[in-house]
């Protein structure tokens, strides 16, 4: 609607969306050749047989897509295609990869107390201030925080950590 609502339509060449439920169902349609697999929804993917794997193994055994052939794609001014946001395609991947390691559990639990006992103790949080320490809120949609308050905690002396 924006596109037909302002003079616009003719300077979109490409739609980049992450990969929520109500953009596959609205930009279905508009998917770059080659990266279909990228869009199968969850629901989907838990009931069908489909593996975006063994496709893109089948790709790279086969015929591959060639730099004319990607070129060709993006000069083809008068499609409208949609591409995964490439932050939250890497988001995804780091959430499924924390999810599915079962060492790392534990310490980033630890670590998410020690946090939030830094935001919601006043005696906690004057002792990290007084000795020059912050802990910066870890935002559960985005890895580089969570990675931040990690390094943040690992950086405090297990002495101040271990005090009453």
């Amino acid at each position: 609607r924006v596109s037909t609502s302002f003079p616009i339509g003719g300077k979109i060449v490409r739609l980049i969306t992450d990969n929520a439920s109500n953009n596959l169902s609205a930009f279905g349609e508009l998917v770059i050749p080659g990266f279909e697999s990228y869009f199968i929804s969850e629901d989907d993917s838990e009931d069908s047989d489909y593996d975006p794997d063994e496709k893109n193994l089948k790709l790279s055994e086969g015929h591959r897509p060639n730099d004319d052939d990607i070129q060709n794609s993006f000069d083809k001014q008068e499609e409208l295609l949609r591409l995964p946001c490439f932050i939250h395609t890497l988001q995804l991947v780091v959430k499924d990869g924390l999810n599915e390691s079962e060492c790392i559990r534990s310490p980033l639990s630890k670590v998410a107390e020690i946090a939030k006992l830094s935001h919601k103790s006043i005696t906690i949080a004057e002792k990290l201030q007084n000795e020059k320490f912050s802990i910066p809120e870890a935002i559960v949609t985005r890895w580089n925080s969570q990675f931040l308050t990690v390094s943040k905690v690992v950086d405090i002396p297990n002495t101040l950590l271990n005090e009453r």
